[in-house]
């Protein structure tokens, strides 16, 4: 991962971060970023968020994501706290240490206006390119036990290591994990860390490591679900469980996690009855 320095902005654009090698391709960037995501490539437009490719002075393509100030309930929560992306960016310094892929933070900016409400955020990080999509390696997962053997061990072992310093990822779900292609080495990664938490103890309490390790499980189970692939849930289950407590210290209680697996595929086929 790239070792970047950064500056402070503090402007009538906003204040944040920048990394400073990149400034002045960057600043453009900062000072009108609707003007950079309306003209490039929309990849999300949703209430909460806004996301698109968008490209430099320099020709470099950068990912820039919008945070809308969307209820009542977001001013409160951000009236007096640092504002997401500044959290986003301490998430991915921390990973940075535990060696954790992560695409890299270029810029951060948080708008405010004049009493001081959150009407705008934005974090634009370095472009991976050579990704597959959630589909095509989960595909290939299963055509290649030996492949989905490393895959779990390796997002375990992000997982272990996030725990044993006070982190939950919180949304570990496949489509937050990427998978890039290396003339057919494929390297995981972590990306969309809008929900990691940085808890002020030293480590994870059980019942966020059973929530962190259910979301992950109960997505694949249903990946797999929607691609009519007829899967044995208990060793899909098992193969993960296995690969995590090898790499952590962590007992855990099968029939807590099955539950906690339960309740999110449930949580999951309501929201898709809506």
């Amino acid at each position: 991962m790239t070792e970047h320095n950064y500056s402070s902005l503090n402007s009538e654009y906003g204040h944040g971060l920048f990394a400073t090698a990149l400034e002045e391709p960057l600043l453009p960037l900062l000072q009108s970023p609707d003007s950079f995501i309306a003209q490039g490539k929309i990849l999300k437009d949703s209430v909460s968020t806004k996301v698109a490719l968008v490209e430099l002075s320099d020709g470099k393509t950068v990912f820039i994501k919008r945070y809308n100030n969307k209820s009542l309930r977001y001013t409160l929560r951000y009236l007096f706290r640092a504002t997401r992306p500044f959290r986003v960016f301490s998430a991915v310094q921390r990973l940075k240490q535990l060696n954790i892929p992560t695409p890299d933070i270029l810029a951060i900016l948080s708008q405010r206006n004049i009493w001081h409400i959150p009407c705008g955020s934005y974090v634009i990080h370095e472009y991976w390119d050579n990704c597959l999509t959630t589909t095509e390696y989960c595909h290939l997962l299963r055509q290649q036990p030996e492949l989905k053997e490393e895959f779990c061990r390796t997002i375990t072992g992000y997982l272990a290591a996030m725990h044993r310093n006070g982190m939950r990822h919180n949304d570990i779900k496949l489509s937050n994990i990427c998978c890039r292609d290396h003339d057919k080495r494929f390297i995981f990664g972590l990306w969309d860390l809008d929900g990691i938490m940085i808890l002020k103890k030293p480590y994870t309490p059980g019942k966020l490591i059973y929530r962190d390790l259910a979301r992950l499980i109960s997505s694949w189970l249903i990946q797999a679900e929607t691609a009519q692939c007829q899967i044995e849930r208990q060793m899909e289950t098992e193969q993960f469980i296995t690969a995590y407590q090898e790499q952590s210290e962590f007992a855990c209680n099968r029939q807590h996690l099955d539950n906690e697996i339960d309740s999110f595929i449930t949580r999951k086929r309501r929201k898709e009855r809506r």
